[in-house]
């Protein structure tokens, strides 16, 4: 595993059955850079033993992530399996996929 998927951090690893974020990732590209994201998602998939959803992935202009298929890479990279799916309740225009990530070491693959 290549050190910057080391896992660390206060909370114990998968104490969360499962984890929805919304909001802050993806919707600020400017502000939060892709180290940022992959830091963030890391740990969410870390502290969680079920599945990570993400919701919306394009900012508020409604343009997606530019780096998302960089970011997918870099979790892989890390053992974590990520997934597009439809969003049953997109509201944000251009929003209608979720991301949904779990770990490769939760069997689910």
């Amino acid at each position: 595993m290549p050190p910057r998927c080391t896992p660390g951090g206060a909370a114990r690893a998968r104490q969360i059955p499962a984890c929805a974020i919304g909001h802050l990732l993806f919707v600020y590209p400017r502000h939060l850079d892709l180290d940022a994201h992959e830091v963030a998602v890391r740990e969410l998939v870390r502290v969680t033993h079920g599945e990570v959803r993400m919701y919306p992935l394009v900012d508020t202009l409604a343009q997606p992530y530019p780096h998302f298929d960089a970011l997918l890479d870099l979790l892989a990279q890390c053992g974590i399996v990520s997934e597009l799916r439809r969003a049953e309740c997109a509201w944000q225009p251009a929003g209608d996929r979720l991301l949904v990530c779990r770990s490769l070491q939760d069997g689910n693959t």
